[in-house]
Parts: C-alpha cells; sequence; structure tokens
C-alpha cells in the first residue's frame, strides 16, 4: 500500500521541479550537493530528495528528516520537457516528447534503502505550469547547445511534460546511519539519514 497517492506523488514531482529551477546554479544547487551536503525540500507532510545531472559522478549527502514528515519521495530518473525548450508546441507533442525521453530510464533505475530494494514505479507523463526562476547550465539549449528562450531571461512560466521512476520511503522506517541508494542513467546518489 503506497503511503502518498496519485495526487501528492503528481504534486510531489512538480515540487520538485519548481524547486530545481529555483535554486542558484552552482556547486550548492540541489542536484550538485555532495561531501554530506543537504539536498532536499519539504512538501507537507513528505520530503523531496535531487538526484543529480547524468554523468556527474557519486554524491553523497546527509538527510534530516524534520518532525511530522511521513514520507520520501525519491526519484530515480527524471524528464521534464517545456514549450520554451522548444520540445513541443503543443501538450500533446510535450507529452509524446517526455515519453520518449523516460523510456531509456526503463529497466536502469533503483532505489535502496539499506541496500534492500525498494519498489520502484513510474509516474507517467503529466502536465503542469513550470516557474524558471534561474537557469541551469545545461537547459535551455537544444540539442545542438542553442539557447532556446529567444532572448527572454527568467522568470518565465512555460507549458511542460515530466515524468519519472520514484519509490515512496517510510520516514518511519528509517533511523540514524541508514542510507538510500539511488541510481539511474548514470547517475549514482547515496542519501545518509543524520
Amino acid at each position: 500500500m503506497s503511503l502518498a497517492g496519485p495526487d501528492q506523488i503528481k504534486a510531489a514531482h512538480e515540487g520538485f521541479w519548481n524547486w530545481i529551477f529555483e535554486e542558484n546554479d552552482g556547486p550548492n544547487h540541489p542536484l550538485n550537493v555532495s561531501q554530506g551536503g543537504e539536498a532536499y525540500k519539504q512538501l507537507g507532510n513528505m520530503l523531496i530528495v535531487a538526484g543529480s545531472l547524468q554523468g556527474a559522478g557519486q554524491k553523497d549527502r546527509s538527510l534530516r528528516i524534520p518532525k511530522g514528515v511521513e514520507s520520501i519521495f525519491v526519484p530515480a530518473d527524471n524528464v521534464v520537457c517545456t514549450k520554451s525548450e522548444g520540445d513541443g508546441s503543443t501538450d500533446q507533442e510535450l507529452i509524446t516528447k517526455a515519453n520518449s525521453d523516460i523510456q531509456g530510464a526503463a529497466g536502469n533505475v533503483g532505489i535502496s534503502v539499506n541496500d534492500n530494494p525498494q519498489k520502484v514505479d513510474l509516474l507517467e507523463p503529466h502536465l503542469f505550469t513550470l516557474n524558471i526562476k534561474r537557469m541551469i547550465d545545461g537547459t535551455c539549449r537544444n540539442e545542438n547547445g542553442q539557447p532556446t528562450l529567444r532572448g527572454r531571461q527568467p522568470p518565465i512560466d512555460t507549458m511542460a511534460a515530466a515524468a519519472c521512476y520514484y519509490a515512496v520511503v517510510p520516514a518511519k522506517d528509517l533511523a540514524s546511519g541508514d542510507r538510500i541508494k539511488v541510481s539511474g542513467r548514470n547517475i549514482n546518489v547515496t542519501y545518509t539519514v543524520k
């Protein structure tokens, strides 16, 4: 039985992407944090943890679970496609692109708690409005590396479609020293509970 319903999972995923695009780029960005740093955000009674960019190497992070948190949303592989990046001009084109982008992750993701594999589910592509408050290196460019915002600068609201493989880990089952490991397509992140 899932700790969170479909609406809460979708809200957590949308919250994840808005969080990722509101933080300043650099070594302290949630996707880049390592060496015991913290990279998570609370949304109601759920914590959302950040993964990493593909090929960014091993990331070792700390996880402090605030009082009242019931579960941890752990994305293993994430994609987001936006109109502003030219991923599609219609909602259906965005959904199709997100579906295509997430396909390569099938069978290539894993989430474990203390080396015990967790059930990983697919959150199918869903539409939402993404508020891009900050640029992140490697985003807002097409396959040729050309800028896609056409001279516009954040903040920008854009229609987006996102999908991910994820697990929801019960917070009550975690104790100090426990480890959540996330692996995906060239993604390798370990969270150690403090």
